[in-house]
């Protein structure tokens, strides 16, 4: 990926207002363009297949199809999308269960608008996130 291309990004909350503020904080991004938006795991499998987006940001904990679920079928089926965890869960089995799915990132959902652009760069640059919040021995397992 080059500079000049945008990050194309797809956004999985069950929570529209969460949606919108997300959406809000990321377009102020030259770099970064939302493509895609989805309610549920199942819409947002649906969608990486057709958008096939750089990263996906999900909600872990949503009605039907989890977050973890969803994150596991989408890096089967397309294994370079990196795909952020969104919680407001900081313990140790969510944790670990999002990376073991293929999850590349975790973030909480009482961080700021920095942390969110901070994991983003962090995973388009093939590196693991953990927000700063969260004992980071969560990830050795």
């Amino acid at each position: 990926m080059n500079s000049s291309e945008k990050i194309k990004i797809i956004l999985v909350d069950d929570h529209k207002m969460l949606r919108n503020g997300l959406k809000t904080i990321l377009q102020q991004r030259a770099n970064f363009q939302i493509v895609g938006e989805a309610s549920n795991g199942s819409d947002a499998i649906k969608l990486c297949l057709k958008l096939n987006p750089n990263v996906v940001i999900t909600d872990i904990s949503m009605q039907g199809l989890n977050g973890i679920e969803a994150t596991k079928q989408i890096i089967k089926e397309q294994p370079e999308i990196k795909i952020i965890g969104l919680s407001m869960h900081a313990n140790k089995k969510y944790v670990q269960s999002m990376f073991k799915a293929g999850g590349y990132g975790y973030l909480l959902k009482d961080g700021d608008s920095e942390e969110l652009i901070a994991a983003i760069t962090t995973v388009m640059e093939n590196k693991k996130y953990l927000s700063k919040n969260i004992n980071q021995d969560y990830l050795l397992f």
